[in-house]
């Protein structure tokens, strides 16, 4: 529908529905970084915690009136995985009531940024402020990472927010048909160096090196391609001693010449785990309580998180999904999306990142994407098939 200002001139006009979807999600996202980067207040969570819980329901009363069966029946799936730990635990759960609460907003939220027409704009000038901030901060300022947080956790979640608001910009322009540009990749991969954490720095190479890949690869410069590999290979051969000399001398790339790829200690928690989920039919079915390793829970590894959050079922078919998506977009050749995907899957390795964390609503972007996307190509055949009979 559009609406005449004057002789020749129309404009379009927005559903007011859809700029409800749209600000809801981008007002909560603006204000989690206020209650998690600069000001970790009672008012601040608690507004940040209001707002999440406007979105969720809005994505979450749109995905029940779009009557979207794949999508209402993984609903009611994550729900009925969290009742049978609930009840397998007799009520003493590390994953309570308010945590299953949020994850259900964050499905809301996905389904919300999936289907809504979005703009893009909206979610690169969140981007932005989170990259100028932590750029200001550690590049120009030099202020100590530890502790630049408000809400207590280490530096190595600088690389997690960085990840995870740069994903949510590109899968929106993805939607449009659109890629990030040079510099928006250049901010993130510097930004991340800079913050010092192992692995923001190896998902941040992956990132890089998957660009620059993709890029030469769609402006048809395979030869340049080849070209480049070739070059990069003996630069390192003929510098291979500078190059290791400016290693072990910043500050940055430095730990992983102290600590090489050591978990520090992440191993022993991920192994620990594992063996007391094996202990027994209960814990392996329900997953071990993560506090009986660490009094916060947290077990630094999404995957082993959502185990110990919603049992083993629950895990195993995510995982299932998982790979489905990942194939799918393999066979569409859709790379970019597979690079943003994989690079957020390493950072996550090593982190509660994307499960009991706002990498949830990444995680499910990925399955609604898939869900709805099939659901669409049914209706269409199924429509081809009746104008043929």
């Amino acid at each position: 529908m559009k609406i005449k200002i004057q002789q020749g001139i129309t404009v379009p006009k927005v559903r007011a529905v859809t700029v409800i979807e749209q600000m809801s999600v981008f007002v909560f996202l603006l204000f989690t970084l206020w209650a998690r980067i600069w000001d970790h207040s009672q008012i601040s969570l608690t507004v940040a915690s209001i707002l999440l819980s406007v979105a969720g329901v809005i994505g979450i009363s749109k995905m029940i009136l779009d009557q979207n069966k794949r999508c209402l029946l993984y609903f009611l799936f994550l729900i009925c995985s969290w009742l049978s730990v609930f009840l397998l635990r007799f009520g003493d759960i590390f994953y309570d009531f308010v945590d299953m609460a949020n994850t259900l907003f964050f499905w809301g939220i996905a389904y919300i940024l999936l289907t809504t027409k979005t703009n893009y704009k909206l979610y690169r000038l969140l981007f932005y402020i989170v990259a100028l901030y932590f750029f200001v901060e550690i590049i120009i300022l030099k202020r100590p990472i530890r502790g630049l947080l408000a809400d207590g956790n280490s530096y190595n979640y600088i690389s997690c927010f960085m990840i995870f608001y740069f994903a949510l910009y590109a899968f929106s322009l993805l939607k449009d048909g659109k890629f990030p540009g040079y510099i928006d990749s250049f901010i993130l991969v510097t930004v991340i160096i800079f913050s010092y954490g192992r692995g923001g720095i190896v998902s941040a190479v992956i990132y890089l090196v998957g660009y620059i890949f993709i890029t030469l690869n769609k402006n048809r410069t395979r030869i340049f391609l080849y070209l480049f590999l070739m070059s990069a290979l003996l630069f390192v051969f003929v510098c291979w001693d500078q190059i290791m000399e400016l290693l072990l001398s910043d500050k940055n790339f430095g730990k992983f010449v102290i600590y090489g790829f050591n978990s520090n200690g992440r191993s022993n928690i991920w192994g620990t785990f594992l063996c007391n989920s094996t202990s027994n039919v209960i814990n392996f079915v329900a997953g071990a309580d993560p506090r009986e390793i660490l009094e916060d829970g947290n077990l630094h590894n999404s995957f082993l998180q959502m185990w110990a959050a919603m049992g083993f079922i629950f895990f195993t078919v995510n995982i299932i999904l998982l790979i489905i998506c990942i194939v799918k977009k393999t066979k569409e050749k859709n790379w970019y999306y597979l690079l943003i995907l994989g690079t957020f899957l390493v950072r996550a390795f090593f982190d509660k990142m994307m499960y009991r964390w706002y990498g949830e609503i990444l995680f499910y972007f990925c399955f609604i994407d898939m869900f709805v996307m099939n659901y669409k190509e049914h209706d269409i055949t199924v429509q081809k098939h009746n104008v043929t009979k």
